[in-house]
């Protein structure tokens, strides 16, 4: 499976800051219920992987640069998002990153449920129109399993029909976002959902009373 990956803020050397196609090269079960994803990086499609066999490290050593997606060690929040139109994807896609997500972009349901069946993302963001209703489909998956139902799901729609929001709603969605929309109104809302690394590493902890200061009375 082809997928596209975002790296915000690696140091990794030869890795730049923006969008990395890539695809899945193996998959492997971890303790406690968790995957291990390797995705290999820069060279061909899908069928260039298919016949990988043995560590991935050891094998094309000069063109792959394997990365295992374990839910534990990753250091921003992974967004899901599916969108059929080019355009508006690709833009979300940029603007999410530069916020400091790591973000998986599609372009169709069933991609997004391999995904899902690898991967825990905080935030499923996902178009409702489009061929099975990707939106719907997508949600009604999250919500009916166990290991992903915590994830808030938000839907967006282009007719903005009063049935896409009872609609979405009833299905488990927390957000129903009507299109167009200015990327910062979703970016509030996203925040919201899944606050970015950087936002926690920012907030200052609760202080504790001063022991010394005397209570104040009240009249």
């Amino acid at each position: 499976m082809e997928v596209a990956v975002t790296f915000p803020y690696t140091k990794t050397p030869g890795i730049p800051a923006s969008e990395q196609p890539g695809s899945v090269v193996r998959v492997s079960d971890l303790s406690e219920d968790k995957i291990a994803v390797a995705i290999g990086f820069g060279f061909g499609t899908s069928e260039d992987t298919a016949n990988i066999e043995g560590p991935v490290s050891t094998r094309h050593s000069d063109q792959v640069m394997p990365t295992l997606l374990r839910e534990e060690a990753c250091r921003t929040p992974l967004i899901l998002l599916v969108e059929a139109d080019t355009i508006l994807r690709n833009s979300l896609k940029a603007y999410l990153s530069g916020e400091g997500y790591n973000v998986i972009a599609l372009d169709n349901a069933s991609d997004g449920r391999e995904v899902l069946n690898l991967l825990t993302p905080a935030l499923l963001i996902a178009e409702i129109e489009g061929e099975g209703l990707p939106g719907f489909d997508l949600c009604v998956h999250v919500k009916t399993t166990p290991r992903l139902k915590h994830i808030p799901v938000m839907l967006t729609t282009e007719s903005a029909y009063p049935s896409d929001y009872s609609s979405a709603h009833s299905l488990g969605a927390v957000v129903c976002l009507a299109k167009p929309f200015r990327h910062e109104r979703l970016g509030h809302v996203v925040r919201l959902l899944s606050p970015p690394s950087h936002l926690d590493a920012q907030a200052s902890p609760p202080r504790s009373p001063d022991p010394t200061r005397k209570p104040t009375k009240q009249q």
